[in-house]
């Protein structure tokens, strides 16, 4: 079966009616053949050879087939322009099937943003750099607005490859799509919230789970364990959601004995032992800050697209 005859009947009769197509060409064919298979794949054509429509088509079908409850995939190109140009023709693509577009850049008036934050469609067009205001932006809802993404397309990525805003742009889809990453007994988790917030979870989980090694940096938390799993991390970070736990001083003020020492400075040495140990927390740790990120990043909708993601991976 050709993978046209694979299209929803909807986009099938507006391919033909709308486009005057009567077939795809064969890389929208075989790209089409990858995508709807679940898998990633890089679309490799000459000018005008029908990149576009190689990615675009098998995405529509998919939300048309079981539409997304705010944004199911992200266009992302490097330069605002680009979107410009591509903001007519992938807006009659999701018009067409009865779905729509939204262009958010450096350009999108405050207002034209507000009214996507209330009514967001299905296909979002942005920059990378636009793509990591609305996930850190506290009046964005990512849980809300994210939390069925199914796609992401990447234009002119031979631009970005292999370069520093290349990296920055992997960390950003991480960070959107929860920032989860597992192997066997290793999990990395994508933070992106600061030293400080990730050495605080560090001695939190270490409470939790102590069989679990847990190493801090200023973008992620890497944990390994011969019993840790998805599912025993979500339990586990769920936990650290209770107001009990955060308020056990007794609990903080042993954290705060077994820190390293640190040189924060020349006067220290002059400090009491007591002194010493509160200055550290309060430069090492952040349980204040880390327990109100904790409070915004684990809402159902979040977990619910992380187990969905582990379950179409497995499958």
């Amino acid at each position: 079966m050709s993978v046209f005859a694979r299209f929803s009947p909807r986009l099938q009769q507006a391919i033909v009616a709308r486009l005057g197509w009567s077939s795809l060409r064969p890389v929208q064919e075989e790209a089409g053949e990858a995508i709807l298979g679940g898998m990633n794949a890089v679309v490799l054509a000459p000018t005008a050879g029908g990149k576009t429509e190689a990615a675009m088509f098998p995405t529509l079908s998919e939300m048309i087939a079981d539409q997304p409850e705010a944004v199911g995939a992200i266009y992302i190109a490097p330069i605002k322009a680009l979107l410009n140009n591509q903001s007519e023709r992938l807006g009659l693509y999701t018009e067409m099937v009865g779905l729509h577009h939204f262009v958010w850049h450096g350009d999108t008036t405050d207002h034209e943003r507000r009214r996507f934050l209330r009514e967001p469609a299905e296909l979002l067009m942005t920059t990378p750099e636009s793509l990591e205001v609305m996930l850190v932006s506290p009046r964005v809802d990512t849980a809300k607005l994210f939390g069925d993404l199914r796609v992401a397309i990447i234009d002119e990525i031979h631009a970005v490859a292999g370069t520093d805003r290349g990296a920055h742009l992997m960390s950003v889809l991480e960070r959107g799509r929860g920032g989860v990453q597992i192997s066997d007994r290793e999990i990395h988790w994508w933070t992106f919230a600061g030293g400080r917030i990730n050495s605080t979870l560090r001695y939190a989980l270490s409470a939790v789970e102590p069989g679990w090694s847990v190493v801090p940096d200023n973008y992620s938390v890497t944990l390994r364990g011969d019993t840790l799993n998805i599912e025993r991390f979500l339990v586990a970070r769920e936990q650290l959601t209770g107001h009990e736990f955060w308020d056990n001083a007794e609990f903080w003020q042993s954290v705060a004995v077994s820190l390293p020492s640190y040189r924060l400075s020349k006067f220290q040495p002059l400090m009491p032992s007591w002194v010493e140990q509160e200055v550290l927390a309060a430069y090492l740790l952040d349980v204040p800050n880390a327990r109100r990120w904790l409070l915004a990043l684990t809402s159902q909708s979040r977990d619910a697209f992380v187990r969905a993601r582990l379950s179409k991976g497995a499958g």
